[in-house]
Protein backbone atom coordinates (compact mmCIF):
# COMPACT_ATOMS: atom_id res chain seq x y z
CA UNK A 1 0.00 0.00 0.00
CA UNK A 2 0.98 3.60 -0.30
CA UNK A 3 2.34 5.53 2.39
CA UNK A 4 -0.30 8.04 1.79
CA UNK A 5 -3.27 5.77 1.27
CA UNK A 6 -2.18 3.87 4.64
CA UNK A 7 -1.75 7.01 6.82
CA UNK A 8 -5.35 8.15 4.99
CA UNK A 9 -6.66 4.77 7.13
CA UNK A 10 -5.98 6.81 10.39
CA UNK A 11 -8.11 9.23 12.16
CA UNK A 12 -7.64 13.14 11.51
CA UNK A 13 -6.24 14.19 14.62
CA UNK A 14 -3.22 11.20 14.20
CA UNK A 15 -2.55 11.96 10.81
CA UNK A 16 0.00 15.22 10.77
CA UNK A 17 -1.41 17.21 7.47
CA UNK A 18 2.50 18.29 6.40
CA UNK A 19 3.54 14.44 6.02
CA UNK A 20 0.62 13.41 4.27
CA UNK A 21 1.31 16.33 1.69
CA UNK A 22 4.84 15.40 1.45
CA UNK A 23 3.73 11.64 0.95
CA UNK A 24 1.48 12.30 -1.99
CA UNK A 25 4.26 15.22 -3.08
CA UNK A 26 6.75 11.68 -3.51
CA UNK A 27 4.65 10.71 -6.52
CA UNK A 28 5.50 13.84 -8.59
CA UNK A 29 8.88 14.22 -7.24
CA UNK A 30 11.57 12.00 -7.52
CA UNK A 31 13.54 10.75 -4.80
CA UNK A 32 11.61 13.07 -2.28
CA UNK A 33 12.13 11.45 1.58
CA UNK A 34 9.96 12.98 3.90
CA UNK A 35 11.57 12.53 6.94
CA UNK A 36 14.19 15.06 5.92
CA UNK A 37 11.86 18.19 4.80
CA UNK A 38 9.71 16.79 8.46
CA UNK A 39 12.81 17.57 10.14
CA UNK A 40 13.39 20.90 8.26
CA UNK A 41 9.77 21.89 9.64
CA UNK A 42 11.01 20.28 13.46
CA UNK A 43 14.17 23.27 13.21
CA UNK A 44 11.77 26.05 11.94
CA UNK A 45 9.41 25.04 14.80
CA UNK A 46 11.81 25.00 17.37
CA UNK A 47 13.31 28.70 15.99
CA UNK A 48 9.35 29.80 16.64
CA UNK A 49 9.35 28.39 20.09
CA UNK A 50 12.54 30.11 21.05
CA UNK A 51 10.27 33.46 20.37
CA UNK A 52 8.52 32.64 23.28
CA UNK A 53 5.42 33.89 22.51
CA UNK A 54 2.78 33.94 24.73
CA UNK A 55 -0.61 35.39 23.53
CA UNK A 56 -1.95 34.60 20.26
CA UNK A 57 -1.40 37.99 18.98
CA UNK A 58 2.66 37.70 19.78
CA UNK A 59 2.22 33.41 18.47
CA UNK A 60 1.20 35.27 15.35
CA UNK A 61 4.47 37.39 15.32
CA UNK A 62 6.42 34.99 15.91
CA UNK A 63 5.81 32.98 13.01
CA UNK A 64 5.36 35.73 10.87
CA UNK A 65 8.77 36.98 11.74
CA UNK A 66 10.80 33.55 11.47
CA UNK A 67 8.47 31.78 8.17
CA UNK A 68 7.85 35.32 6.33
CA UNK A 69 10.67 37.69 7.46
CA UNK A 70 13.63 35.12 8.07
CA UNK A 71 12.83 32.07 5.29
CA UNK A 72 11.38 33.79 3.27
CA UNK A 73 8.65 32.02 2.34
CA UNK A 74 6.00 34.11 -0.22
CA UNK A 75 3.03 33.84 -2.25
CA UNK A 76 3.72 32.76 -6.02
CA UNK A 77 1.36 34.93 -8.02
CA UNK A 78 3.98 34.97 -10.90
CA UNK A 79 3.22 31.21 -11.45
CA UNK A 80 0.06 30.53 -9.42
CA UNK A 81 -0.97 27.52 -11.25
CA UNK A 82 2.91 25.85 -11.53
CA UNK A 83 2.35 22.78 -10.04
CA UNK A 84 5.41 22.79 -7.51
CA UNK A 85 3.51 25.17 -5.82
CA UNK A 86 1.17 22.53 -4.15
CA UNK A 87 4.78 19.93 -3.32
CA UNK A 88 5.31 20.91 0.32
CA UNK A 89 9.44 20.14 -0.76
CA UNK A 90 9.23 22.42 -3.45
CA UNK A 91 7.70 25.41 -1.37
CA UNK A 92 9.99 24.93 1.88
CA UNK A 93 13.26 25.15 -0.79
CA UNK A 94 12.08 27.66 -3.39
CA UNK A 95 10.28 29.67 -0.40
CA UNK A 96 6.83 30.15 -2.64
CA UNK A 97 3.59 28.68 -2.62
CA UNK A 98 0.21 29.27 -2.96
CA UNK A 99 -2.53 29.73 -0.15
CA UNK A 100 -3.16 26.14 1.33
CA UNK A 101 0.55 25.13 0.75
CA UNK A 102 1.92 27.93 2.97
CA UNK A 103 -0.79 27.69 5.33
CA UNK A 104 0.39 23.66 5.69
CA UNK A 105 3.66 25.07 6.51
CA UNK A 106 2.20 27.54 9.26
CA UNK A 107 -0.59 24.78 10.61
CA UNK A 108 2.59 22.37 10.73
CA UNK A 109 4.56 24.89 13.02
CA UNK A 110 1.40 25.55 15.37
CA UNK A 111 0.92 21.94 15.75
CA UNK A 112 4.06 20.82 16.79
CA UNK A 113 3.98 23.89 19.75
CA UNK A 114 0.65 23.19 20.66
CA UNK A 115 -1.03 26.72 19.76
CA UNK A 116 -4.27 26.37 18.56
CA UNK A 117 -4.42 27.51 15.46
CA UNK A 118 -6.47 25.97 12.59
CA UNK A 119 -7.34 25.83 8.75
CA UNK A 120 -10.34 27.51 6.86
CA UNK A 121 -11.05 26.88 3.51
CA UNK A 122 -12.86 29.76 2.36
CA UNK A 123 -14.02 30.00 -1.41
CA UNK A 124 -11.07 30.25 -3.43
CA UNK A 125 -8.24 30.96 -0.89
CA UNK A 126 -7.10 28.95 2.28
CA UNK A 127 -6.17 31.00 5.58
CA UNK A 128 -5.88 29.91 9.24
CA UNK A 129 -7.29 31.35 12.51
CA UNK A 130 -6.96 31.23 16.18
CA UNK A 131 -8.95 33.03 18.51
CA UNK A 132 -6.92 35.88 20.19
CA UNK A 133 -7.66 38.47 22.85
CA UNK A 134 -10.40 40.55 21.09
CA UNK A 135 -12.08 37.58 19.78
CA UNK A 136 -11.06 35.39 16.17
CA UNK A 137 -7.42 36.38 14.25
CA UNK A 138 -7.88 35.61 10.68
CA UNK A 139 -4.56 35.19 9.02
CA UNK A 140 -3.24 34.95 5.71
CA UNK A 141 -0.08 32.76 5.40
CA UNK A 142 -0.53 34.17 1.34
CA UNK A 143 -0.53 38.01 2.48
CA UNK A 144 3.02 37.73 4.44
CA UNK A 145 0.79 36.29 7.48
CA UNK A 146 -1.46 39.80 7.31
CA UNK A 147 -4.04 40.13 9.91
CA UNK A 148 -7.89 39.69 8.27
CA UNK A 149 -11.31 40.77 9.26
CA UNK A 150 -14.23 38.79 7.92
CA UNK A 151 -15.42 42.33 5.71
CA UNK A 152 -11.72 41.98 4.22
CA UNK A 153 -11.91 38.03 3.65
CA UNK A 154 -15.65 38.96 1.70
CA UNK A 155 -13.91 41.10 -0.39
CA UNK A 156 -10.61 38.66 -1.20
CA UNK A 157 -13.25 35.88 -2.16
CA UNK A 158 -15.48 38.26 -3.99
CA UNK A 159 -12.51 40.05 -5.94
CA UNK A 160 -11.27 36.20 -6.61
CA UNK A 161 -14.70 35.14 -7.98
CA UNK A 162 -15.58 38.37 -10.36
CA UNK A 163 -19.02 38.73 -8.46
CA UNK A 164 -20.15 39.86 -4.86
CA UNK A 165 -19.58 36.72 -2.55
CA UNK A 166 -21.61 36.92 0.68
CA UNK A 167 -19.62 34.65 3.53
CA UNK A 168 -21.65 33.11 6.44
CA UNK A 169 -20.75 31.94 9.47
CA UNK A 170 -19.78 27.99 7.65
CA UNK A 171 -17.17 29.19 6.02
CA UNK A 172 -15.04 30.28 8.95
CA UNK A 173 -15.12 27.37 10.60
CA UNK A 174 -11.69 25.21 10.38
CA UNK A 175 -11.24 22.75 7.96
CA UNK A 176 -10.24 18.95 8.51
CA UNK A 177 -7.34 17.18 7.39
CA UNK A 178 -8.28 14.61 5.41
CA UNK A 179 -10.79 18.42 3.19
CA UNK A 180 -7.61 19.79 3.24
CA UNK A 181 -5.89 17.78 1.52
CA UNK A 182 -8.56 16.73 -0.84
CA UNK A 183 -8.30 20.52 -1.80
CA UNK A 184 -4.98 20.62 -1.98
CA UNK A 185 -4.88 17.11 -4.40
CA UNK A 186 -8.08 18.87 -6.77
CA UNK A 187 -6.09 22.42 -6.91
CA UNK A 188 -3.55 19.67 -8.59
CA UNK A 189 -5.60 17.71 -10.60
CA UNK A 190 -7.13 20.71 -12.58
CA UNK A 191 -3.45 21.78 -13.04
CA UNK A 192 -2.76 18.43 -14.22
CA UNK A 193 -6.07 17.92 -16.54
CA UNK A 194 -5.42 21.85 -18.15
CA UNK A 195 -1.95 20.79 -19.21
CA UNK A 196 -3.41 17.21 -20.06
CA UNK A 197 -0.71 16.02 -18.23
CA UNK A 198 -3.37 12.48 -17.50
CA UNK A 199 -0.29 10.39 -16.08
CA UNK A 200 -0.17 13.06 -13.40
CA UNK A 201 -3.93 13.34 -13.10
CA UNK A 202 -4.71 9.82 -12.29
CA UNK A 203 -1.86 9.71 -9.70
CA UNK A 204 -3.72 12.45 -8.07
CA UNK A 205 -6.98 11.12 -8.57
CA UNK A 206 -5.34 7.65 -6.86
CA UNK A 207 -4.47 9.52 -3.83
CA UNK A 208 -7.98 11.35 -3.57
CA UNK A 209 -9.58 7.51 -3.41
CA UNK A 210 -7.52 6.58 -0.60
CA UNK A 211 -9.05 9.85 1.05
CA UNK A 212 -13.01 9.28 -0.43
CA UNK A 213 -12.60 5.68 -0.72
CA UNK A 214 -16.54 5.23 -1.75
CA UNK A 215 -16.87 8.19 -4.32
CA UNK A 216 -17.98 7.34 -7.41
CA UNK A 217 -17.18 10.73 -8.51
CA UNK A 218 -13.46 10.34 -8.24
CA UNK A 219 -13.82 6.91 -10.06
CA UNK A 220 -15.43 7.86 -13.00
CA UNK A 221 -12.94 10.88 -12.97
CA UNK A 222 -10.00 8.23 -13.11
CA UNK A 223 -11.67 5.88 -15.41
CA UNK A 224 -11.93 8.90 -17.62
CA UNK A 225 -7.96 9.48 -17.39
CA UNK A 226 -7.37 6.08 -18.21
CA UNK A 227 -9.32 6.72 -21.69
CA UNK A 228 -6.80 9.36 -22.37
CA UNK A 229 -3.93 7.70 -21.22
CA UNK A 230 -5.13 4.81 -23.54
CA UNK A 231 -5.45 7.04 -26.29
CA UNK A 232 -2.04 8.13 -26.08
CA UNK A 233 -0.67 4.69 -26.62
Amino acid sequence: MHPFDELMQRRDEEIRLAEAALLFAADHCPDLEARGWLERLDALARRVERMEAASPEDQVDALRAVLVEEEGLAANAADYYDPRNSFLNEVLERRLGIPISLSVIWLDICRQLNWPFVGVGLPGHFIIKRHGRNGELLIDPYGGGRILSRQVCERLVSHLFGRRLLLDESAFEPIGIKPALTRMLNNLYSIFTRREEWSQAACVLTRMLAIEPDSELIRDQLARVGVKIAELN
